[in-house]
């Protein structure tokens, strides 16, 4: 990681993402915090740091926040380098695929209002849409399909979506059955 870094210094770079796991690691195990925040101390400020990785509700959303507001005021305190006043950036990638609404979740709670009500509806229409797009993109309903499945592995998470119900979409070869196992999901999805 040192020396990734010292390659990161040498360049005017404007925003830099990481995401704190080994490549061995992939998207599993803990985050490398420490990583991060040696990052933090090494690039210059002229770099805006983006922390990506394991934001999957308001709860793991706030700690990463409240990491990332500490690391900031503990470097003010601690020496006379001037870090860049705005706020560090956050990345959501898979919680926001497994919940769609997740960054609607963060701000309203953020703003100390209540996390709304999962909208079925919305939900439905949001699926509807993105079958619609898919479809003009792509030269067959087979491609539509399997681009569905991949969403439903993370949609099933955000959901609660039981294992066998999710085999059910996963064994699914058409765009018609597809859309029959969706909607008996939906129905057994309660408000």
């Amino acid at each position: 990681w040192d020396d990734i870094l010292e390659v990161f210094r040498k360049y005017p770079i404007k925003k830099l993402i990481i995401h704190p796991r080994l490549r061995q690691e992939f998207y599993d195990g803990t985050i490398h915090l420490d990583a991060f925040d040696k990052a933090f101390k090494v690039i210059p400020s002229t770099t805006k740091l983006i922390y990506n990785g394991d934001i999957t509700d308001f709860e793991s959303y706030s700690k990463i926040a409240d990491h990332l507001a500490n690391l900031k005021a503990d470097w003010k305190n601690d020496t006379d380098d001037p870090r860049p006043t705005t706020d560090f950036e956050i990345m959501i990638g898979r919680g926001l695929i497994a919940n769609p609404a997740l960054a609607q979740d963060i701000k309203n709670k953020s703003q100390g209002n209540d996390i709304a009500p999962f909208d079925k509806s919305r939900f439905n229409s949001f699926l509807s849409e993105l079958i619609s797009e898919y479809s003009k993109e792509m030269s067959n309903d087979k491609q539509v399909v399997m681009k569905m499945k991949e969403l439903w592995v993370y949609l099933a998470r955000g959901l609660g979506i039981d294992k066998s119900q999710l085999k059910e979409i996963l064994k699914v070869k058409n765009l018609s059955e597809y859309n029959n196992i969706q909607q008996m999901i939906l129905t057994s999805i309660h408000n």
